[in-house]
């Protein structure tokens, strides 16, 4: 009987472990606003900036555009079935400092490329006016946090992560967004070491190099994997039912 359960298990663990789909996203729009050129939009340039540092020429911010809803249906998925989310970046202009991750809620997200500036940015902060900084408060929250990650950039140009979770704030803000069109902004805060960072754009001659956000996606089985699950585990109970009547 042991044997018998045991088997029912294993048939029913490889029938339901569908393989996971990657579904790899590049930007609809990127830029980043800067104070040292404030009423220029950056939306044409080959990099991102995030940067701090002592004076307004110092701090910028970076905004970045995903489909997400998009990509999930032209794979016919949905969010339910996302398993994994990795935001990956690659610097160019490197410096190890630490960036956190925002999320834009609909209301705040109305920027473009070609007209976003540090100027007419509306989600600024300029209680400190010598130091601008995206206003946290214009971020999602999911009652607990408005940061959805925290990382120091790598200290050479390369690929790095933002963030590479299975559940947590980044789940909860995309969880939350209606259209599943968003926004993440990466930020460096003003009174946290001084410096800055260049990612690729995509705007970036070489593709491999755009920004990417990747969903691991595990799909609910097929009707028809049910069914054979269901004869599998009519086929074991009768074979069980068998065996104990053989030994009776």
């Amino acid at each position: 009987m042991r044997i018998a359960m045991f088997t029912a298990g294993a048939v029913l663990c490889c029938a339901t472990g569908v393989p996971a789909a990657v579904i790899t996203l590049t930007p609809v729009a990127d830029t980043y606003v800067s104070s040292a050129n404030p009423t220029t939009a950056q939306g044409s340039m080959a990099t991102v900036v995030a940067n701090n540092g002592s004076t307004t020429t110092n701090y910028r911010w970076v905004y970045l555009r995903f489909d997400v809803g998009a990509a999930l249906a032209a794979n016919a998925a949905t969010f339910a079935d996302v398993t994994g989310i990795k935001l990956t970046l690659q610097s160019v202009t490197a410096g190890a400092l630490v960036e956190s991750v925002y999320g834009l809620p609909a209301a705040n997200d109305s920027w473009t490329e070609a007209a976003l500036t540090m100027s007419n940015d509306p989600n600024k902060d300029t209680t400190v006016a010598s130091k601008p900084v995206f206003d946290v408060t214009k971020a999602y929250s999911n009652g607990t946090t408005n940061v959805l990650a925290t990382w120091t950039s790598r200290a050479t140009a390369g690929s790095e992560d933002a963030f590479n979770v299975a559940s947590g704030p980044v789940f909860d803000y995309i969880g939350a967004d209606a259209d599943k069109v968003l926004t993440f902004v990466i930020a460096a805060d003003r009174n946290t070491g001084a410096g800055g960072v260049a990612w690729a754009s995509r705007e970036a001659t070489s593709s491999a190099t755009w920004p990417t956000l990747t969903l691991l996606t595990t799909p609910a089985p097929e009707p028809g994997t049910i069914g054979l699950l269901g004869t599998a585990a009519a086929g074991l109970l009768v074979r069980r039912r068998r065996t104990v009547a053989a030994r009776a």
